[in-house]
């Protein structure tokens, strides 16, 4: 094992990977399937594009790590899907279902967060339509999006499960970190997982701002200048407050893991909430994760505080 680990520290990063855009999505690609689910599923999904703006300058701080220091103002354009299965998009009626807010795409290189968050979206649609044709007959459903409904083991009554996903609003944002994306696919920056101007998203919010980990490195995890710079995050706050969700979940690649907070301490917090949350953790391992995945506290699991 020693043997092995000192291997593993010697490694040097593999600067010549490059992602295979036959394979996954291309920004052209992203544009053309929201449009499509947008116009073939009109009754059950909306498509809303976020646009933030700001005028503060970055400076050298943020060109020290790649950003532009000259830029007088960095703009971002974020889809936002809705998806209410049961067809009412009045706010008043939606306040009455559990909501769910999903966030794909916070790293720039994280492109099969991306391709997840189509998936996800197109087998709720098409498989929710395929279910009604059905009127519950039975039939084979392999070489179908609706087999995704049978396949899954929380219930073997499908149609309580359709009637439970209708009184669900599903609020998706598929790409959030569109810039970071466009640095990966366009720059040939594929290691990139900053925003458009060099800012990690993910260490942009408030708790426990520009606290470093001993293994801290600008390059990768840079901040910003202060607490929610950046018109990403400030998009995800408002969503967050307008929607009001009983669950957010963020989707990020690198490990098989289904982490619950604290992500910025190594503990778990108490009470009847968290222990559901870590429960439905541990069952969605043992049902489709064959047990693989590190569950519970991200702070614990990952290995790093964030």
């Amino acid at each position: 094992m020693v043997v092995v680990k000192e291997r593993i520290l010697k490694m040097k990063p593999n600067t010549h990977a490059k992602p295979d855009f036959s394979y996954y999505l291309t920004q052209n690609a992203i544009k053309e399937k929201l449009l499509k689910l947008e116009t073939d599923y009109r009754s059950v999904l909306r498509v809303k594009y976020v646009k933030k703006s700001t005028a503060n300058g970055v400076g050298d701080k943020i060109a020290e790590f790649g950003g532009n220091a000259n830029a007088k103002s960095y703009s971002v354009i974020i889809p936002v899907v809705t998806i209410n299965l049961d067809g009412k998009f009045d706010e008043v009626e939606n306040r009455k279902k559990t909501r769910l807010m999903f966030d794909f795409g916070e790293h720039g290189r994280e492109l099969i967060t991306v391709d997840t968050a189509f998936r996800f979206m197109e087998t709720l649609v098409e498989a929710a339509a395929k279910e009604e044709e059905e009127d519950d007959e039975e039939e084979d459903n392999s070489s179908n999006t609706s087999s995704a409904f049978s396949m899954q083991k929380a219930t073997t009554d499908r149609h309580s499960f359709l009637e439970s996903l209708k009184q669900t609003t599903f609020t998706i944002i598929p790409l959030e970190n569109v810039n970071g994306r466009a640095m990966v696919e366009e720059s040939k920056k594929f290691c990139e997982r900053k925003n458009g101007r060099g800012v990690d998203v993910n260490r942009n919010f408030p708790v426990n701002f520009g606290v470093k980990e001993k293994d801290y490195d600008p390059n990768e995890e840079f901040p910003g200048p202060y607490a929610m710079s950046e018109p990403e995050s400030k998009v995800l706050e408002k969503l967050f407050k307008d929607v009001k969700p009983h669950a957010w979940v963020n989707v990020h690649s690198g490990m098989e893991a289904i982490f619950t907070p604290y992500d910025h301490k190594n503990e778990e917090p108490k009470g009847e909430y968290p222990e559901f949350a870590r429960k439905i953790g541990e069952e969605i391992n043992q049902m489709h994760c064959g047990k693989r995945c590190v569950t519970g506290s991200g702070g614990k699991g990952v290995g790093y505080l964030a």
